[in-house]
């Protein structure tokens, strides 16, 4: 009933649901309606939660028209509320949008210390759920941070081990490592772990990450010197996320694509996604900003 006050978080987790399988619009339509549902059971620590959810799908999906001066004002201001109230399922999604801003920076010590926040408020919340699937982030700042590759391949491997029992943060997991084994030189290995991860994530509908798979498929193949296949990784992604209506990861995905193609000597047609990269990157988006210079 609409006065229960565990609607409202039902929407949250639905909405959360939802954007997973790529479906923003919905997702967005729940999460209002959470909101609104929660301010008016009184309830500002839900209220709150929403709101960050909610921001997050804007941030994450629809890039320059939330700043990420705005998105750490909002944090700011929520966190207070959201300690004063105990609400650690509500402080988690703080510091998971946080994690996400400073990706977006490519401040990635930053964003894991953030990511480690995420996981101690989501275990004092009981949520083994969040706390299992955000061992992916940690894989993702060793890729991507200061980390030498040998060491950052032991951790993804240790978090695989810690992550065995749920399929999505497997997945992601192995994308993330593809890419590691690609830096030391074997390919072989790296294609067989992409595939299985796209695989898996098309497997149970995880279709938003599933489309993100060229993000590390697409250098795999750049680094082995096969252009044409990453190329082909790299299509199917940008063709998957433009039906989304998705508009920050397609940018260094065409970025990417825009790489692919150059080093194919088709210029036309790589000017052509460089130029749809620019037009589509917010201006804090520094990895998409770097690819389509």
């Amino acid at each position: 009933p609409p006065d229960d006050p565990t609607r409202p978080r039902l929407f949250i987790e639905a909405g959360e649901a939802l954007v997973e399988l790529g479906d923003f619009v919905v997702a967005g339509s729940l999460l209002d309606t959470a909101i609104h549902e929660a301010g008016g059971l009184g309830d500002e620590a839900l209220e709150i939660t929403a709101r960050i959810v909610r921001t997050q799908l804007d941030y994450t999906t629809r890039p320059g028209e939330t700043s990420e001066a705005e998105v750490i004002e909002l944090v700011e201001r929520a966190t207070p509320v959201l300690d004063a109230a105990g609400s650690h399922d509500g402080l988690a999604r703080a510091w998971r949008l946080l994690t996400f801003v400073h990706w977006t920076a490519l401040r990635y010590s930053a964003a894991e210390v953030a990511a480690r926040k995420t996981m101690e408020h989501a275990r004092l919340a009981g949520d083994h759920l969040m706390e299992t699937r955000f061992l992916t982030s940690l894989g993702m700042c060793a890729l991507y941070g200061p980390m030498p590759v040998k060491q950052a391949i032991e951790r993804c491997r240790e978090l695989l081990d810690r992550a065995a029992n749920d399929r999505k943060a497997e997945a992601v997991l192995l994308c993330v490592l593809a890419r590691l084994e690609a830096m030391e030189g074997r390919f072989d290995s790296a294609r067989q772990l992409y595939r299985r991860s796209r695989a898996q994530l098309e497997e149970f509908g995880w279709n938003l990450y599933a489309a993100l798979t060229s993000l590390d498929s697409g250098p795999v193949e750049l680094l082995a010197g096969d252009a044409a296949a990453a190329e082909a990784e790299l299509r199917q992604d940008y063709h998957a996320l433009e039906q989304m209506g998705e508009r920050n990861y397609i940018a260094t995905t065409a970025g990417f694509l825009a790489e692919a193609l150059y080093a194919q000597g088709r210029y036309d047609e790589s000017s052509t996604f460089a130029r749809t990269s620019s037009e589509v990157s917010a201006e804090d988006d520094l990895a998409a900003q770097f690819h389509w210079r």
